[in-house]
């Protein structure tokens, strides 16, 4: 999706392609197609894609086991995990109802996965549904994408990286 076209295709969508052909293997869609609106008097468009690719990770199930995800925090405020071999939705967290426009997302820079912690982090921008005051550092847990904590480190368009026991992240401010 885009300010001049509807969204079509695999857009506003995670996919997974084979590498060696090209050919699309599955499609998660976050939304259903808008309808195409032109100017003026629009936006019509959401844009509620994604402007990084998913992380993959092996999250605890919750049986003892794990689950392999592709996990990817939108445009329109919601942190997705799909499974990694079907496409299938495992769990979400929408942090805010969409905007109108996503145009720069709630979710802008890459999130981080932490696989000691099964944790994933994630820096956030804002969107006009995002109270300011609201925090902008999340830690995520693996096995259902509940918000473990967070904390108010200002907007931020930072993907973020963890290491010895720490996440590295950058604002605006």
């Amino acid at each position: 999706g885009c300010l001049s076209f509807p969204s079509v295709g695999s857009s506003d969508s995670i996919f997974k392609l084979d590498a060696a052909t090209g050919a699309i293997d599955w499609t998660y869609r976050t939304r259903t197609p808008e309808q195409f609106e032109s100017f003026p008097g629009s936006p019509g468009y959401q844009d509620y894609g994604f402007l990084n690719g998913p992380i993959l990770a092996d999250v605890d199930d919750g049986l003892g086991g794990t689950t392999a995800v592709a996990v990817g925090g939108g445009k329109d405020g919601t942190l997705y995990a799909v499974d990694q071999a079907s496409g299938a939705l495992v769990w979400s967290n929408e942090l805010t109802p969409p905007p109108a426009f996503a145009a720069f997302g709630l979710f802008n820079g890459a999130p981080g996965y932490d696989a000691e912690t099964d944790r994933f982090f994630a820096a956030l921008f804002a969107v006009d549904t995002y109270p300011a005051g609201n925090d902008h550092l999340f830690a995520f847990d693996g096995a259902a994408g509940a918000v473990a904590w967070s904390d108010q480190i200002g907007s931020s368009w930072s993907s973020v990286t963890i290491a010895n026991d720490l996440v590295f992240a950058g604002t605006q401010s």
